[in-house]
């Protein structure tokens, strides 16, 4: 059988086409996988973790391949790094006296290394920098036992500007995050977490606090295996997944619309109306999730004129306060149309806020009287109290309340709760030694330490890879000036004008096509200053940070490098000019075609 010249270029053509379509499938799928490396660094630490050369996680529409390396050191690298930072001192906080008391009352310790986990993780990364330099991040395990009957404990510290003092957190075992490093020492001794005085902390957390005893306390090699592998597992699946990419469900503008509902008769909505500050809820808002563009409208209404009345008849008198019921407060949002709820626009959000005043204080309640709090986000609308469950919004301010409870719309969760991938949560307990706005107390400190209390610029610079991911993603190019500002006290002025960029590349997407691949070197400028560190004897330890000699400072600039690589990421606008080459290349041949076919007859 014969084939007409037609034919056959019709069928050549067919062929290219599926071609074509088969690359762009492939490209577009292409740009949704990172390839991560990772590596384990054991050091003073003979038994190595069960773990796989290499993982595969999604989040989202983000496929993550990480490679596992492990890698040994020697000891005395690590001695060497924790002594530059170290602080020798005779005070030993109670939680390791009830240690010792315990478990080695035999010891005589006489001197305790205090060490600040964040310097720590500096000098670490610095000592390092061979090993850290060739890999994205890097986990350190180390088993080094203090020497000369002495006791390690590692601290942080956080100045609150609404105290106007610095807190100290202690008992940690874990730190990083502000390098490609995290470490544990497997030889500290963790404060009790959860406490006794502290039952909202049952879940506790893996890395930073924890309930796992040291390694010189763990006999079994196979218990000691376990527990290493314990915490690599938790570290390339929540903290790699975490800082690699991060799946908030941003939209480009989010309008916080917060109503007051006056039932005071009164100065009520004038209380609260000196209490809010727009500009304050978002920077707050900001720090909590900097890829979102936020704005604050604020406005009154008279409370018996709403549906919300009907809350107000039944709720609860608990002596002083007047109690309102989530699930009444949750029914009439669900069946009260007039009321604003949450709605998801192509091109914004708004989220409600309900702001509950009375003459008489207000808190919510939930299952008549079982439980008490302050405000409470639910998929409709977030209501808040004033002043809330013990006084909560006259104690701590009711611009963090607002910006916490607007956190959870977006699917936050309380950092010591853990994570929760099917729900999309991306602030974690790994976070939660910077204390954020959604979390509960200072995990230390406890409720007397208050609520909310955080470092917004360093929320901010834990955020800021899912801006630069981002960023590279829709071709927009972000200098080392910026990069470097966003590690010294501009993340989130430069993180919002890297957003704003962000946002005319989604509104305006044929403005240019690009393909990215990169190296980003990110400077990071840390003073490590010898203090003198005074603890209280309250087991709420508070650090007392007071520079009475500085001994020596040293200034550092730690050259942190993560090298961006994609497989030519493709823009809307190059696949349609690769339809068009497709659309003329077919075009041209079916003429050929015919005009070979036409020849052909006429011979």
């Amino acid at each position: 059988m014969r084939y007409s010249p037609i034919a056959v270029l019709m069928i050549i053509t067919l062929i290219f086409l599926s071609l074509i379509l088969t690359t762009l499938v492939v490209h577009t799928e292409a740009k949704s996988v990172f390839n991560i490396r990772t590596a384990i660094v054991l050091a003073g630490v003979d038994e190595e973790p069960l773990i796989k050369p290499f993982y595969t996680t999604t989040l989202g529409n983000i496929t993550l391949q990480i490679s596992v390396s492990i890698l040994h050191i020697n000891i005395s690298s690590i001695y060497k790094a924790l002594k530059m930072v170290a602080r020798i001192n005779n005070d030993v906080p109670d939680f390791v006296h009830e240690y010792l008391s315990n478990i080695h009352p035999d010891w005589h310790i006489e001197s305790v290394e205090w060490v600040r986990a964040d310097e720590a993780e500096v000098a670490l990364y610095i000592e390092l920098m061979n090993i850290t330099k060739s890999y994205d991040y890097v986990l350190l395990l180390f088993y080094a036992p203090p020497q000369k009957n002495s006791i390690r404990i590692y601290y942080i510290s956080r100045y609150l500007p609404e105290l106007e003092r610095s807190i100290g957190f202690i008992g940690l075992t874990g730190f990083g995050g502000n390098t490609k490093l995290y470490f544990i020492d497997l030889s500290a001794i963790p404060s009790r977490h959860p406490t006794r005085e502290e039952p909202i902390y049952m879940i506790g957390t893996h890395f930073n606090y924890t309930n796992n005893p040291p390694l010189w306390d763990i006999n079994s090699s196979k218990m000691r295996i376990d527990l290493i592998t314990r915490y690599v597992e938790n570290y390339l699946n929540l903290l790699v997944a975490r800082f690699a990419a991060s799946t908030v469900p941003w939209r480009p503008w989010h309008i916080v619309n917060i109503t007051i509902v006056d039932f005071s008769n009164g100065n009520g909505a004038e209380r609260v109306l000196k209490m809010l500050s727009p500009s304050t809820i978002t920077y707050y808002l900001s720090s909590i999730s900097p890829l979102i563009s936020w704005h604050v409208e604020i406005h009154v209404v008279e409370g018996n004129t709403t549906p919300f009345r009907l809350a107000l008849e039944n709720a609860l008198r608990f002596g002083e306060f007047l109690a309102l019921q989530s699930e009444d407060l949750q029914s009439i949002l669900s069946h009260s149309p007039e009321l604003g709820r949450v709605r998801v626009e192509s091109t914004y959000v708004v989220i409600p806020v309900y702001i509950f005043v009375h003459s008489i204080p207000l808190h919510i309640t939930s299952g008549r009287g079982a439980m008490n709090f302050t405000g409470a986000a639910s998929d409709l609308a977030v209501v808040i109290t004033v002043p809330g469950y013990e006084n909560r919004i006259a104690k701590m301010g009711l611009n963090t309340a607002i910006a916490h409870e607007v956190g959870h719309m977006i699917g936050l969760a309380h950092p010591f709760m853990g994570i929760d991938t099917k729900r999309g949560l991306v602030i974690d307990w790994s976070m939660d030694f910077l204390v954020t706005p959604m979390s509960y107390a200072p995990t230390i400190a406890g409720w007397l330490g208050g609520l909310f209390y955080y470092e917004a610029q360093a929320l901010c610079r834990a955020q800021i890879a899912q801006i630069l991911e981002t960023a590279k993603r829709l071709g927009i190019i972000i200098s080392d000036t910026d990069v470097v500002g966003i590690y010294n006290g501009k993340c989130i002025d430069i993180g919002l004008e890297i957003q704003r960029k962000i946002l005319y590349r989604v509104s305006y997407p044929y403005s240019s096509t690009v393909t990215i691949s990169h190296t980003m070197p990110i400077a990071i400028n840390f003073t490590i200053t010898k203090t003198v560190v005074e603890p209280t004897t309250e087991y709420r330890t508070e650090i007392l940070e007071r520079t009475t000699t500085i001994e020596k400072t040293v200034t550092t600039s730690v050259l942190y490098t993560k090298t961006f690589t994609t497989e030519r990421t493709e823009r809307i606008t190059t696949i349609v000019q690769d339809w068009i080459t497709t659309t003329v290349i077919a075009i041209a041949l079916l003429l050929i075609g015919f005009a070979t076919g036409y020849i052909a007859k006429k011979k």
